[in-house]
């Protein structure tokens, strides 16, 4: 018989719902636990969608209206960090889950993406109108790392460090869809077992 059940809100776009890591979050994590724990996921995330757009979403509302959560899984869209304007709705999106996740006791987990694969067009579009993009792999990752951590630090979350853990990983390629952006089957597993990490209590997440 199951004694505890715990929640977990994700919110994002393709980088979430895709190889259902979610599922695969919860999976792990009820594999961790055991029998007397039951995880379970609820997952708004539409494609292409940045995390601002998700501000007063009815869904959302009655999601947390229906029933608590003891986690909210966040990620933006991948390339937000590049542009000006979208730093800032990241934080104002922040800002407005903080104020849902503590009137929940529930605690924000930032799902950190990953850099485009090396050589993809990204690096190589123009700078202009707050837009700034990076010019390698690491930079990109640096740079997200970076937004994730600021957001994390001034509103009391945790960061699942997916992109930096990606970065270490041997076969980069493997983690790829052929578009060079979303992840493959494997770079979905990584995400999820960070995630899980990150949500257990990991100190090394990537590590594991």
């Amino acid at each position: 018989m199951v004694s505890i059940e715990k929640r977990i809100l994700f919110v994002g776009n393709s980088y979430t719902h895709q190889h259902r890591v979610p599922n695969q979050v919860v999976t792990r994590l009820n594999k961790r636990h055991g029998p007397d724990v039951a995880y379970e996921a609820f997952v708004v995330a539409d494609d292409g969608r940045n995390l601002i757009k998700y501000v007063d979403d009815t869904r959302i509302l009655n999601a947390l209206n229906a029933q608590a959560f003891d986690y909210i899984v966040l990620q933006d869209q991948s390339a937000a960090s590049f542009y000006q304007r979208n730093r800032d709705e990241f934080l104002r999106a922040m800002r407005w889950f903080k104020a849902k996740a503590d009137a929940e006791s529930a605690e924000i987990v930032l799902y950190q993406t990953w850099p485009r694969r090396p050589g993809h067009s990204f690096y190589r579009e123009r700078a202009g109108r707050g837009f700034t993009p990076p010019k390698t792999p690491q930079e990109m990752r640096f740079r997200v790392e970076r937004a994730y951590q600021k957001a994390a630090d001034m509103f009391g979350a945790q960061v699942a460090p997916v992109g930096n853990c990606w970065m270490q990983q041997d076969n980069l390629a493997a983690l790829y869809q052929p578009d060079g952006s979303h992840a493959s089957a494997k770079g979905a597993a990584l995400a999820s077992r960070v995630i899980a990490d990150t949500i257990a209590g990991e100190q090394e997440p990537c590590l594991t």
